[in-house]
This record gives structure tokens, C-alpha cells and sequence, in this order.
């Protein structure tokens, strides 16, 4: 989203200038489009030169973003296809139920043993 708006705000400063107009409008057009609806008619002309830098400015943003969404889809096409259900290579698995119980089974056995064999220490059973 801030890569459009400040594409937008680039190409609406390029087009204002373009037309002779102040860039700070291209600041904060959002509040500036309020202040230009309430302007008199006798300003038409201003009016309508800066809706112009608008709309070219908008046409610019979609130009961009036709461009960038193109190379999205180049890029989507190059890549080669792979297949997600391949063998992993890995030593790590997911354990078995089975598997679970016996590894909590040899925990607590150590832990009772390391208490029994050093009866002057406290361990902390979790």
C-alpha cells in the first residue's frame, strides 16, 4: 500500500508541476479534493487543470501496477514445478503414540533415578 501511494504522489507531483500548479497539493490530496469542491465556479479552470493532474496521475498508478502484476506473472512462469509429496531427508520424524509413551516412561525413570542416586540433592520434578 505505501509503495501506491507514494507512486501516486510522485506521478500527481510530476503532472502538477507539469501544469504550471503548486506540489504541495500532492501532500495530502485526500483533504485537498474537499477544498477544491467548495472552490467558486469562477475558478473552474484551476479546478479542472487539477482533477486533470489527478486522473493522470491515477492513470500513471495503474500503469505501475499493470507492470509490476506482469512481472509477477514472468516470474510465477519461470519457476519450475516441484512435487510437495517427495520423501524428506531428515532425522527428525513424528513419533508414535506408542513411541511417546515409552520416551516419558525412560524420562521419569532417569529422574528417579539421578534422586535416588544422590539423595543429598533436590530435584525438581516438572
Amino acid at each position: 500500500m505505501s509503495i501506491t501511494g507514494t507512486a501516486l504522489q510522485n506521478r500527481l507531483k510530476h503532472w502538477l508541476a507539469d501544469a504550471d500548479l503548486p506540489i504541495v497539493i500532492a501532500q495530502n490530496i485526500t483533504e485537498y479534493i474537499l477544498t477544491l469542491n467548495t472552490l467558486p465556479s469562477s475558478q473552474q479552470n484551476y479546478q479542472a487543470a487539477v482533477r486533470l493532474a489527478i486522473a493522470k496521475a491515477h492513470r500513471n498508478l495503474s500503469e505501475i501496477l499493470v507492470a509490476i502484476t506482469a512481472l509477477g506473472l514472468l516470474l510465477m512462469l519461470g519457476l519450475r514445478k516441484g512435487d510437495m509429496d517427495k520423501a524428506l531427508v531428515s532425522k527428525q520424524r513424528v513419533k508414535k503414540p506408542s513411541e511417546k509413551n515409552q520416551v516419558d516412561v525412560e524420562m521419569a525413570e532417569a529422574r528417579r533415578d539421578s534422586a535416588t542416586a544422590r539423595p543429598d540433592t533436590a530435584v525438581a520434578v516438572i
